[in-house]
């Protein structure tokens, strides 16, 4: 994909598998600053209960805060533009759904650094990435104080991109003319992964490593659309659950 034009993902995603998994069913939940992850997820084929942009949570059966939240929203700045949420409100409605709803599989995807980074503003950029670390010390803080997760939640954080490096200004931006910018990162914790802290081994993994690695923490195969490509689990984060 080289564009952020809305075009429905033709194949099967990993969430999408677990949603089908016994024990999964309707146990699996999306949260997007961006509106673009209804089609991500190819809602009308997945039926992902998928919360991108500025929707409201239409489930009945929503507690009052995430009623109120559906409110708020409508009344927060719209400075990502009407397609972009800003990511406190992402990060609380994901919160609530957690508390509330208890999904086995959880995704929170942000946008702030993104679009500060884009429009240059460094010391935002800065402030964004400040904000999503609190945000994830919040959930493991929750997921180690209610019985449900306790010790048997991994949390996986990840960026879709890197950013330039080359030039002053490259950092503002991504793509295959910037260099440097396929390079990511991903964090992992969570009792089935050794705390070894950052890793200085010269093995490279990819992206497209991650849907196996998730489903293999879970206990599962995962297998994609006919065709299209699943990488093989990554064996730093799973080789504790070896048997």
């Amino acid at each position: 994909m080289n564009t952020n034009d809305p075009i429905t993902n033709p194949n099967m995603n990993l969430f999408e598998f677990l949603n089908k998994q016994k024990g999964f069913e309707n146990k699996v939940a999306v949260f997007s600053s961006w509106e673009r992850f209804t089609q991500i997820f190819n809602v009308t084929r997945s039926g992902l209960p998928v919360n991108a942009g500025y929707m409201k949570v239409n489930n009945a059966a929503a507690n009052d805060r995430i009623k109120f939240l559906n409110e708020m929203q409508n009344e927060a700045p719209y400075y990502l533009g009407d397609s972009t949420r800003i990511d406190f409100l992402t990060f609380e409605f994901g919160k609530q759904y957690l508390k509330q709803f208890k999904p086995r599989a959880l995704y929170i995807a942000f946008d702030e650094t993104d679009d500060m980074a884009h429009a240059g503003f460094y010391k935002f950029y800065l402030d964004r990435a400040h904000q999503e670390d609190d945000f994830l010390r919040q959930l493991w803080e929750y997921i180690q104080t209610d019985p449900a997760y306790k010790n048997k939640t991994t949390l996986i954080i990840t960026c879709d991109h890197g950013r330039g490096d080359k030039t002053i200004d490259s950092w503002r931006d991504h793509g295959s003319n910037i260099v440097h910018s396929e390079q990511t990162w991903f964090a992992v914790i969570g009792p089935d992964t050794p705390p070894t802290g950052e890793m200085k081994n010269e093995a490279t993994t990819y992206h497209k490593q991650l849907a196996q690695t998730i489903s293999k923490l879970l206990g599962f195969d995962f297998k994609a659309t006919a065709g299209h490509e699943v990488g093989d689990p990554i064996i730093t984060v799973t080789e504790s659950t070896k048997p």
